[in-house]
């Protein structure tokens, strides 16, 4: 089917076609109305013909007719060799879906027709920016919000990092501008951490950020592995074009990994002393490589500490600094695998205490029952984390520990973890309230079951009815079972 390129539009490419007689062929193609006029003059052989006797056509070209050479025609390319070849093909190509056969195909067709090949060799698809109602946003709807009032409210960065968490590759976006608090609340977390680390920065000390890990030391190898892991999996999420995924890895590593844990393990043992000189320059170390993952997502708080942690020339600057590189000999999963245990059993801890009421600054002896000997060697080695994170008076770790009379207890990645709570909470008073519980909960399931087993109740009550009551039983039995364990432990 034929391609009608003409448009009966006011704007747009006029068509330079310019007619000199009322015949089929009556009529020349040229760039000016001089140069229209000189062919005619020629096609027609009539020298007396003047401007006045030239008429251009006055419709447009169909706005996709200019468009599908925009890959050539912007290098000037069908007038000048020497930028067009260079750059031409391009590699990626970044446009909407409902565009793709509109522009998308005729600028390959074109591209194959005058250059010989493709103009492009990827594609990528966005998503629809749409409203809470699901309509897509237009300047006609009127609800397209400013973009200028969002920055002023959550930060470009912000405004980027929540838009770019809220879009899945190629997915339509229903946009609510709350979505930009969470890049706001990124930002200041980004910006508490690094404030905290310089409030700890010593006057007169000449500090040098450096990424040489303390070799001995479990958290920095388990650090520094978890940044090159992540270098390793954006690295693979850009080459698939998973932007998504990429900052969701980035913000991890920043917030759960560095924020979260490191930091904590890295500060001084007294409140109020001063980090130690080394510490601190491995921490900054490792605050810009973490700059130069967030750099492509939030760009301005990221060179704005990039810019604070060392003085820098303009051709430093983060902006043009090299992507950070993986080096596989710093990833160590095994690194990963003893800190994660080592989370997993603060976190059970921690479980524990606020289920049984122990408030963290009371000490508690803990018992660690591991799978292996070489794990109980790799913890024991590695006890001081536990120490700094929990209030610990004793720590007993082993293959052969029993689990104590009247102790919590928790598995943690196929090892147990006891807690013996005798001292800390009434023993007996606790085991009165659990049983009390029980039964409570018994009487209460008697009830739900009464009505499941009532056919004329499950086949008359609306659905919806029906389905809560067999949550009801479904919450209360697991309610049941967690009381039950619990009574096991005081046994």
């Amino acid at each position: 089917k034929d391609w009608c390129i003409s448009r009966q539009l006011w704007w747009g490419h006029r068509i330079p076609a310019y007619y000199y007689g009322e015949g089929d062929d009556d009529f020349v193609v040229a760039k000016t109305a001089e140069e229209a006029l000189e062919a005619a003059k020629s096609k027609s052989g009539n020298a007396a013909l003047t401007s006045a006797d030239l008429k251009q056509d006055e419709d447009v070209l169909d706005t996709w007719f200019s468009s599908w050479l925009w890959p050539i025609s912007v290098f000037d390319g069908f007038y000048t060799k020497e930028e067009v070849d260079y750059y031409y093909p391009t590699n990626d190509l970044v446009t909407a879906p409902e565009i793709m056969f509109f522009w998308v195909a005729r600028m390959i067709i074109a591209g194959y027709e005058y250059r010989g090949e493709m103009p492009f060799k990827n594609v990528y698809y966005t998503g629809i920016v749409r409203d809470k109602l699901g309509r897509k946003m237009s300047k006609s709807l009127g609800n397209s919000p400013d973009p200028l009032e969002l920055i002023k409210e959550y930060g470009a960065d912000g405004v980027r990092m929540g838009m770019l968490f809220s879009t899945p590759a190629g997915n339509d976006l229903p946009f609510d501008p709350s979505i930009c608090d969470q890049g706001k609340k990124f930002s200041n977390k980004i910006w508490n951490a690094f404030r905290f680390l310089t409030m700890n920065m010593e006057d007169g000390v000449d500090y040098a950020p450096t990424t040489e890990i303390d070799p001995e030391n479990l958290v920095d190898r388990w650090m520094m592995s978890r940044i090159h892991q992540t270098i390793k999996e954006v690295n693979a999420d850009f080459k698939n074009f998973k932007l998504n995924d990429a900052l969701k890895k980035v913000y991890s590593l920043i917030w759960d990994d560095f924020c979260d844990w490191y930091i904590e393990l890295a500060k001084p043992d007294n409140y109020g002393d001063k980090f130690d000189v080394q510490k601190m320059n491995v921490a900054l170390g490792m605050f810009e490589q973490l700059m130069k993952l967030l750099h492509p997502f939030m760009p301005f708080i990221s060179e704005e500490i990039w810019q604070y942690i060392q003085d820098r020339k303009p051709e430093e600057a983060l902006v043009v600094s090299a992507w950070p590189e993986y080096d596989e000999s710093l990833d160590h999963q095994g690194d990963i695998d003893l800190f994660g245990l080592m989370q997993n059993t603060i976190s059970s801890i921690r479980n524990i205490r606020a289920e049984m009421g122990v408030s963290p600054k009371e000490e508690i002896d803990l018992h660690f029952k591991t799978k292996s000997a070489e794990l109980a060697d790799a913890i024991t080695a590695n006890q001081w984390i536990l120490n700094k994170l929990q209030n610990l008076s004793s720590v007993s770790i082993g293959t052969d520990i029993e689990k104590p009379k009247a102790s919590a207890s928790s598995l943690v990645d196929g090892n147990e973890i006891y807690v013996p709570l005798a001292g800390l909470i009434d023993v007996d008073k606790e085991i009165e309230r659990i049983n009390s519980e029980i039964k409570r909960i018994e009487g209460w399931l008697k009830g739900v079951n009464g009505k499941l087993n009532n056919e004329n109740f499950v086949n008359n009550a609306p659905d919806a009815v029906v389905q809560n009551e067999r949550n009801k039983k479904r919450d209360g039995e697991a309610n049941l079972e967690k009381l039950r364990e619990q009574l096991k432990d005081f046994e």
